[in-house]
């Protein structure tokens, strides 16, 4: 073949790539133009070697601040209060761990198992166990010792001690105030009153009253006060906590026990009535330094009453001093934090007096050895609750001025007087028996 018949493909070989090249273009989607990217700023430069030694000396202090357990504190778990003491007292020296707990170790065992859950704690560290917070916060309330000398003997940081035994009265109180401080249902309240009758001669009681007052020292010395009604048995079943305003003194109570105590009305009666007087509604007792109120009577003012006034005064003072104040004693003794000045905010003084005194009520259940007759006796002989938590008459007499409820509770007053009083005339079985055998 010659050259020149070929020469016609040098003309046709770029055309058909052109129009190749056109082809691929129409196919191919159109691509969408990139967004622009937000521009980073520019990073500063490295510090001049001049300069790097001034900037590691400020940043030495942060570094210490990254240490989460103290060098004194790392045997805690080796020469700590709880780890040398704790399992030769539980074994050996009952006496000593009730010293500290205010409970045997049987009952402490029972009180663990309730609330061992609640104070496990889970932590990439080894955390403090469940049986040291517990045994820590109750030796806190039974000594009222300070958190400071507490952290030195456990070997943790004041702050730790703090938090645990705020966790752990929250603990307390939500795990065992359902059972041991709910509102009492019809029985309870009819076996509260069947008590103060049989025992005492006074009808219709739903219980003694008083208060006592706590000192906190928080950015200021301020006061709570603890109002309680208990049973004969010593077991408180309503409490309230008030916060004092000055110079007014006025009560703010937190719950509704304080406020149906002195000034809401009374609820449906709920006791057994006598056949005397079937309609005769049920009321709180408490000491003349309380006033009268729609579910609250006092003793008869002095100095000039009548023989069933005289009556009713000696067995409302018998069976006040028999139930709350020993109550209140008892209380006082065993937990030592509420009779020492708190120095803690009124939040997290309110979980201390709360855990105290249902931690008393439990052990008081469960415990024989915490309140027996010997200790009644010396806590009944010796001043138990330091004058200081005497209560001003005139804080628990604020805004008590309703002459209706006054007139009231007179009446209910003089009621309760008046069957007393017909009960009392009335022979006993035993005299009666007496009266039925002849003599010769």
């Amino acid at each position: 073949m010659d050259i020149n018949d070929v020469k016609w493909l040098q003309k046709v070989v770029p055309l058909l790539y052109n129009a190749l090249e056109q082809l691929k273009q129409m196919e191919e989607p159109k691509k969408e133009p990139p967004r622009r990217r937000k521009r980073r700023a520019t990073p500063s430069p490295p510090p001049s070697p001049e300069r790097r030694p001034e900037e590691s000396q400020k940043t030495e202090p942060q570094i210490n601040r990254t240490i989460w357990v103290k060098e004194e504190y790392l045997y805690r778990d080796r020469e700590g209060f709880f780890a040398t003491t704790f399992e030769n007292l539980y074994e050996n020296n009952h006496e000593e761990f009730k010293a500290h707990t205010r409970m045997t170790p049987r009952v402490f065992d029972m009180l663990f198992d309730l609330v061992a859950d609640r104070l496990t704690k889970n932590s990439i560290r080894t955390p403090i166990s469940p049986e040291c917070r517990l045994f820590l916060t109750l030796r806190y309330l039974a000594s009222g010792e300070g958190t400071g000398r507490l952290a030195k003997s456990f070997k943790m940081g004041p702050s730790t001690v703090r938090a645990i035994v705020r966790e752990t009265c929250d603990v307390l109180w939500t795990t065992l105030s359902p059972a041991l401080m709910a509102q009492p249902k019809e029985e309870e309240l009819r076996a509260i009153v069947r008590g103060y009758q049989d025992k005492f001669q006074v009808p219709h009681c739903l219980g003694a009253v008083d208060a006592k007052r706590l000192e906190i020292a928080f950015k200021g010395k301020e006061n709570l006060v603890l109002l309680a009604a208990c049973d004969k048995n010593l077991i408180f079943n309503r409490i309230d906590i008030g916060s004092v305003f000055t110079p007014a003194c006025r009560v703010d109570w937190h719950y509704e026990f304080g406020a149906q105590l002195f000034g809401e009305p009374q609820p449906e009666d709920m006791g057994p009535a006598s056949q005397e007087s079937p309609t005769l509604g049920h009321a709180f007792i408490a000491s003349s330094a309380f006033p009268l109120g729609n579910q609250l009577i006092t003793p008869y003012p002095t100095p000039t009453l009548e023989d069933d006034q005289l009556l009713y005064n000696q067995n409302l003072a018998i069976a006040l001093e028999d139930t709350i104040d020993k109550a209140f004693r008892v209380l006082m003794s065993r937990w030592r934090v509420l009779s020492e000045t708190i120095y803690c905010s009124k939040v997290i003084a309110e979980k201390l007096v709360r855990a105290a005194v249902v931690v008393h009520n439990f052990a008081k259940r469960h415990d024989d050895t915490y309140c027996p007759h010997s200790f009644l006796d010396s806590v009944t002989t010796v001043r138990a609750c330091p004058s200081s938590t005497d209560v001003p008459t005139d804080w628990l007499r604020y805004g008590a001025k309703d002459q209706q409820r006054i007139n009231s509770a007179s009446e209910l007053r003089d009621t309760i007087k008046d069957v007393m009083s017909k009960e009392s005339s009335e022979p006993s079985i035993f005299e009666a028996l007496l009266d039925s055998l002849e003599w010769n």
